[in-house]
């Protein structure tokens, strides 16, 4: 029972690693669900005093999960049989942390002195976590580099749409997206093909992603702006990228905002804004109409 507790965890892991780090996919079903969890649980529900600090660490604690995960597989696969590790000096079978403490170091490459493998089926068998734990360290400092990348270059659009002046977004909404149009673009489509980054969450809401889309949208809706620059057309399909919605028509501006606005409940700890809601945008503009 305990092996095949320890042969299920360690393929629930590692299905999840190469659907993550190689796949196309972006995210295995295991991290997907552990982000979610950990985004709802912790940042919007039970523990809502440590939102900020959640919010950071929602993203680093899928990374934890695959080295802890296969960490405790094969620990279950050795605590299998009593013969699998066995104490150095005595000969006698490795209790719970002389057991932990052995499969860290054949994951680690590092080596045991106080542990033993207790036969050579099962020295045979401690090759197995050693070229695993090989692959897995090396997926995951280069996915979480690439993360690294990723979440920089997108805080760095963000704050550069945060900075952008509202008045000539609402003006001259073409002319103010058309500087960064590739920016955006590389980034809608780091975060589809990454979408872990969306839960590295910053404590500066000028650098807040979600929100930084939502304000980009917001603007490339706006009737004839599209169609005023054709090449905006870019960027309306980086937005179904990053959502995985495909809107189709370039003039269904209402479907690609539902698209969005269920995008940005999903990643941001902040409600929708008031000048998102139609109802604002219609008083908003006919307080602009009444001053001018």
């Amino acid at each position: 029972m305990i092996l095949a507790a320890g042969i299920l965890l360690w393929l629930i892991v590692t299905v999840d690693v190469i659907a993550t780090t190689i796949s196309i996919a972006g995210h295995g079903p295991a991290s997907r669900l552990l982000a979610q969890g950990v985004w709802r649980v912790v940042c919007r529900g039970l523990l809502r005093p440590a939102r900020p600090l959640a919010a950071v660490l929602s993203g680093p604690l899928v990374l934890g999960f695959w080295v802890v995960g296969t960490w405790s597989a094969w620990t279950l696969i050795f605590l299998s049989d009593d013969s699998a590790v066995v104490d150095s000096a005595t000969k006698a079978p490795a209790g719970l942390a002389q057991t932990l403490a052995y499969a860290g170091s054949k994951l680690s490459t590092l080596g045991s002195g106080l542990a033993e493998a207790g036969s050579p089926a099962w020295d045979a068998v401690s090759i197995l976590p050693a070229i695993n734990g090989m692959i897995l360290l090396s997926l995951t400092a280069s996915y979480a580099l690439s993360l690294v990348g990723v979440t920089t270059r997108a805080r760095t659009l963000a704050v550069r749409v945060d900075g952008l002046p509202r008045d000539r977004l609402s003006s001259q909404p073409g002319e103010a997206l058309a500087g960064l149009h590739d920016a955006f673009l590389r980034s809608a489509i780091d975060l589809n093909a990454y979408p872990l980054a969306s839960y590295f969450s910053p404590r500066d809401p000028a650098a807040h992603i979600p929100s930084a889309v939502l304000r980009w949208t917001d603007t490339l809706t706006q009737e004839g702006v599209v169609r005023a620059r054709p090449p905006l057309g870019d960027l309306w399909r980086g937005l179904e990228a990053l959502t995985a919605r495909r809107i189709g028509a370039l003039a269904s501006r209402s479907d690609l905002r539902a698209a969005v606005e269920a995008w940005y409940r999903r990643y941001s700890l902040h409600p929708l804004p008031d000048w998102w809601r139609p109802a604002a945008k219609e008083q908003a503009g006919r307080a602009s109409r009444q001053a001018a």
